[in-house]
């Protein structure tokens, strides 16, 4: 089996890693979201309201980060004798 020479292993490996981190080099442009006629960012959309997730955190939660099993089932039951 025949080796490459230092420089040439050198010169193949500066090839190499400029090809590959070629494209990470480039800026991006900074995201501008589109608005509406007040300025505001625009929210227009289809939104998912099927998980129990709410938009503003409930204050009877505290420090928790999650609910309890318990607490899913009965939000859950709640949601189906509603609808």
């Amino acid at each position: 089996m025949k080796h490459l020479s230092t420089p040439a292993s050198i010169t193949l490996a500066l090839i190499i890693h400029t090809y590959v981190n070629g494209g990470q080099a480039q800026e991006i442009e900074q995201y501008q979201p589109s608005l509406n006629e007040f300025g505001q960012p625009e929210l227009q959309g289809t939104w998912f309201f099927g998980s129990t997730t709410p938009v503003t955190r409930p204050s009877d939660l505290g420090d928790r980060a999650t609910y309890t099993a318990e607490e899913v089932a009965t939000i859950e039951s709640e949601a189906l004798q509603a609808n």
